[in-house]
């Protein structure tokens, strides 16, 4: 009897050494999968803050050019078509641009690249309004997402026209290309389940890719949403894991503040690259289901091999305890 229980002791730490291990092993896993996915969504926003960066350089450049040659133009007689001219070709030039505008003090369209655009008053859109009462020659303003005059969804990069009293006196534009921006955003889909986004500071989205669902309307400022703790921790960049509020399933994801201060943007852009956790950890929870499998045959094996040894042994000693005749 005490042999028998000996060897359900051993039977049973050998077991329970095993269960650990496969425990720590699977721990470790997890883990490792953790921290690398980390260190790559945190990687694909860095990857696209970059050349966001200096795409937002670049049309800020524009319209440094645009404020430069402006006052030549209001002097020309042809200027107008000089101006129509010069914007056009800058258009062609930058494809992350949709259109270029020039407002007068009125908010009226002096000059574009769309000639449908001309003549036009805007002086209510929200993007006029903002910089007419916070008027500053040396900012970029970057304004949130809306529906343009032309039927697009696009948001605005904008700097004030000084008079010659450094006085509001108009704004050029450049209406931001979703589509041309998308491509950047698909560049950094590396895996199934991975989503970009681009969000203005405001907590609207500008795009995300893959579009599975229209980001015209939606608003990530929420309490308790990644955005808004994002936001809130004054970080410029963060990595969250739980239940995306708008989508409804749980993620990892990377957040990356873009406020450069060479361009003096009035408001921030942020970067956001995100993964399933489902898609993420696929591999990890088959591995899972093969150990437990594994240990529960091993464990039945087992079991059933020391019940059948000793059922023999007792027979056997059953046998020989018989008296003989």
């Amino acid at each position: 009897m005490r042999r028998a229980l000996l060897e359900w002791l051993c039977l049973g730490l050998v077991l329970l050494a095993l269960a650990l291990y496969l425990v720590y092993s699977l721990l470790d896993d997890h883990e490792r999968i953790d921290a690398r996915e980390q260190e790559r969504l945190t990687h694909q926003c860095q990857v696209v803050s970059m050349n966001l960066s200096r795409q937002f350089s670049a049309i800020n450049n524009a319209l440094t050019g645009i404020l430069e040659e402006l006052p030549t133009w209001r002097k020309q007689r042809d200027g107008k078509a000089l101006a129509a001219q010069h914007l056009k070709a800058l258009n062609n030039a930058m494809p992350g641009v949709l259109t270029f505008l020039v407002l007068d003090a009125s908010g009226t369209v002096e000059a574009s690249d769309k000639a449908a655009l001309v003549g036009r008053v805007l002086a209510q859109r929200d993007y006029f309004q903002a910089v007419l009462q916070k008027p500053s020659p040396t900012t970029l303003y970057v304004r949130p997402p809306f529906i343009s005059t032309l039927g697009n969804f696009t948001m605005n990069l904008v700097r004030m026209v000084p008079g010659s009293q450094a006085q509001f006196d108009g704004l050029v534009i450049a209406a931001l290309d979703a589509e041309e921006f998308k491509v950047l955003l698909d560049s950094v889909i590396y895996r199934p389940g991975i989503r970009a986004s681009l969000i203005h500071g405001d907590g609207v989205p500008f795009l995300m890719a893959p579009n599975s669902k229209d980001v015209e309307g939606l608003d990530l400022v929420k309490p308790g949403s990644f955005f808004a703790q994002h936001m809130s921790s004054g970080r410029k960049a963060n990595v969250f894991t739980g239940t995306a509020s708008f989508i409804g399933d749980e993620r990892m994801i990377a957040l990356q503040t873009i406020q450069e201060p060479a361009l003096a943007m009035d408001r921030p852009m942020v970067i956001a690259v995100d993964r399933r956790l489902q898609a993420m950890y696929a591999s990890w929870n088959r591995g899972l289901i093969k150990s437990g499998v594994l240990l529960a045959l091993l464990t039945l094996f087992s079991v059933t091999a020391l019940l059948l040894h000793q059922k023999r042994r007792r027979q056997a000693a059953s046998v020989s305890n018989k008296p003989s005749r």
